[in-house]
């Protein structure tokens, strides 16, 4: 089962790489900001992930 919520982490992660990538490469923002996101979205996740199972 923990596979599966790895994959989910995954999943989520690109797709939130990919619908984001053009704000993170833009040269307004910057690296701290993105690190913050990040985290959020790992959190978001993880308390996701564990709702499901």
């Amino acid at each position: 089962m923990i596979g599966h919520n790895y994959k989910n982490l995954f999943t989520a992660t690109f797709q939130y790489f990919l619908i984001n990538l053009p704000s993170t490469l833009s040269p307004k923002s910057s690296p701290r900001s993105f690190g913050k996101d990040f985290k959020a979205l790992y959190f978001v996740t993880a308390i996701a992930n564990f709702a499901i199972v």
